[in-house]
């Protein structure tokens, strides 16, 4: 699961782009509204790449469970524990 936390300072390569400009107001602007707006993204080849062959080399067990609720969603079947996943989240968030 990806947690999100956008009060987190940047991580390695994703940071934001500033814009030391400061846009021209007129009385019908807001006042809280910059001109532009930028985010610069970079990667990082080498731990992408890692990431990506971790994932293909995923043991065949998984893979199997992977196609059978492929399958099972396919067909209508699959279920939803909706008390367990309310659960889950909840002992997650603390």
């Amino acid at each position: 699961m990806m947690k999100i936390d956008l009060n987190a300072p940047t991580l390695g390569g994703v940071t934001p782009a500033q814009d030391n400009n400061k846009a021209e107001r007129t009385s019908a602007d807001s006042p809280t509204t910059p001109e532009h707006d930028r985010a610069t993204l970079s990667t990082d080849e080498a731990r992408i790449e890692g990431l990506a062959n971790q994932a293909l080399a995923s043991s065949p067990v998984r893979q199997d469970k992977i196609e059978t609720l492929r399958q099972a969603i396919q067909r209508g079947e699959y279920r939803v524990d909706l008390k367990k996943s309310a659960e889950a989240m909840i002992q997650e968030a603390s």
